[in-house]
């Protein structure tokens, strides 16, 4: 009896033991699963942004070169948020910012890519999606974790109250508004920025000694063909001019084209520049008119070029924070960025292309392609318009006037 007795409490000991053993890992298990959450979560989105499987789709050398322009300030605005956001833990911080160190995209022109072959274009496409992809993704991840559509919604409040105020007629695109019916602030914005961009057109201009074309380099239709190349050479433009002249000798096929720039022409919409993308700013110019030989060549002697920036540009004027443009429609959230360092870099983009088109009539232009003019030119030209505009006083004062008024 005395055994079976000492073997039952021995038995109801080790019961208790397991029991207590089972106890403690579940315990500590739970403990380990609730602490180590945040750690998975993170582990699954990270991977979940870098996931690389995507559907190509064809894009055309203006577009690719314009994708890569605006992930580079997209990565800008991101580490911004990432700096700014209260919400994020350390961790979460420290790993987007490393992953956004790796999302890396080549910088390349239009001319590079007209040399690549098929397949390594096909490579540079794929790039880019997957790129814009990973930037879209981490952009999501960050809002997530600010648990902010009450934040967002209030943001885009704000947004349409100071609409209402800028524009109290309403913005439109045509006619432009009139100036009766523009707000004292936007007279004051446009003849501001309109002195601005003038300022740094000229001073480039004389910089770089560039002048009007020296011939007139309109196309001329003969039959439905282009009796000149997109883009001639200076040879092939002498060949061509030659030949007009000596099939029609009364014709002054030398003249002179003018050109004029007229600086900053106002706003510009969300639906305006090129599909998949806001244009944070559009140069204009009117395209050479093809002539034709019942019009005895007496076309397109002037050209008029000219810069629009995004309406919503003056919302920034609020202060720091307020650097985005947010739209929410049936297919999400997008914005555009708005603050003022991407403003600086939108004028001297544009610039370049203004500068381009001054002086070289028929600069990347083909059928392929609907506006050109991002080639290795533009490029070096608006590298150097941005350091010519931020080593200029002027930049300062008009970083002083766009935040006198919060």
């Amino acid at each position: 009896m005395k055994n079976t007795g000492n073997r039952s409490r021995k038995s109801n000991l080790l019961t208790y033991l397991l029991f207590f053993l089972l106890l403690s890992s579940l315990i500590i298990g739970g403990i380990y699963w609730y602490y180590t959450e945040e750690d998975r979560k993170l582990a699954h989105t990270l991977a979940w942004i870098k996931d690389e499987n995507i559907e190509y789709k064809e894009l055309e050398n203006n577009s690719i070169v314009a994708s890569i322009e605006r992930s580079i300030q997209e990565k800008k605005y991101i580490v911004k948020k990432l700096n700014n956001n209260v919400n994020l833990s350390q961790k979460s911080k420290i790993k987007f910012k490393k992953l956004l160190e790796e999302i890396d995209q080549e910088e390349i022109d239009q001319e590079t890519l007209e040399n690549k072959t098929k397949e390594e274009r096909k490579e540079i496409i794929r790039k880019v999606l997957i790129t814009k992809r990973k930037l879209d993704r981490l952009k999501w991840a960050i809002k997530e974790s600010e648990k902010d559509d009450t934040e967002t919604n209030k943001y885009i409040k704000e947004q349409e109250e100071w609409l209402k105020k800028f524009y109290p007629f309403g913005w439109r695109k045509e006619p432009p508004l009139s100036k009766s019916e523009q707000t004292e602030e936007d007279k004051e914005i446009r003849l501001k920025l309109n002195d601005f961009i003038k300022t740094f057109f000229k001073k480039f201009i004389i910089e770089k000694n560039l002048s009007e074309p020296n011939y007139i380099q309109l196309v001329r239709e003969a039959e439905g063909k282009k009796q000149l190349p997109p883009e001639p050479s200076l040879e092939k433009i002498k060949q061509e001019t030659q030949k007009l002249k000596n099939r029609f000798p009364k014709v002054d096929v030398d003249k002179k084209m003018r050109v004029k720039f007229n600086g900053f022409q106002g706003w510009h919409g969300e639906n305006d520049g090129e599909e998949g993308g806001i244009a944070a700013g559009l140069t204009l110019y009117n395209k050479s008119e093809k002539l034709t030989e019942d019009k005895r060549f007496n076309s397109c002697e002037i050209r008029y070029i000219s810069i629009t920036l995004h309406k919503n540009f003056p919302f920034s004027r609020k202060g720091k924070e307020y650097y985005r443009w947010i739209t929410k429609n049936d297919q999400g959230i997008g914005d555009v960025l708005i603050g003022w360092d991407n403003l600086i870099e939108t004028i001297a983009h544009e610039l370049a292309h203004a500068v381009i088109n001054f002086s070289r009539v028929h600069y990347r232009t083909n059928k392929k392609i609907k506006m050109g003019g991002h080639g290795i030119l533009h490029s070096k030209y608006t590298r150097e318009l941005h350091l010519m505009i931020k080593n200029n006083p002027k930049y300062r004062e008009l970083k002083e006037f766009w935040f006198s008024k919060n």
